[in-house]
């Protein structure tokens, strides 16, 4: 994980079109990861943590070849802000084009 950059979302300044669910509040995780394994991802599951605790979590699809650096925004909730002290990513999960899978061995909690 190179980057990762949670903030508010705009529906007015974004590019990205969204159906609001129950509110028009959102916020977005600016991500930019790179796949080191031979093989290439087709899932990424990424956790956002703050404050030493999992506060959101946002999925990346498909198809990851080795080196290539990925740069995605994910739709999270809005009600992750504020964000307490030491706030940043980790990856939860990988899946891979072979059907393997790699699960973080000390994931953290909510």
């Amino acid at each position: 994980m190179t980057q990762c950059d949670p903030r508010a979302y705009n529906n007015a300044t974004s590019g990205f079109r969204v159906t609001p669910y129950k509110s028009g509040l959102r916020a977005i995780l600016a991500m930019q990861y790179q796949n080191e394994a031979a093989t290439p991802a087709t899932a990424v599951v990424f956790g956002l943590v703050s404050g030493g605790k999992l506060v959101g979590l946002g999925e990346d699809d498909g198809m990851f070849a080795r080196d290539a650096v990925i740069r995605h925004d994910v739709m999270l909730s809005q009600q992750i802000f504020p964000l307490g002290p030491q706030t940043h990513c980790v990856v939860l999960r990988v899946l891979y084009a072979n059907g393997m899978a790699w699960f973080n061995p000390a994931p953290p909690t909510f």
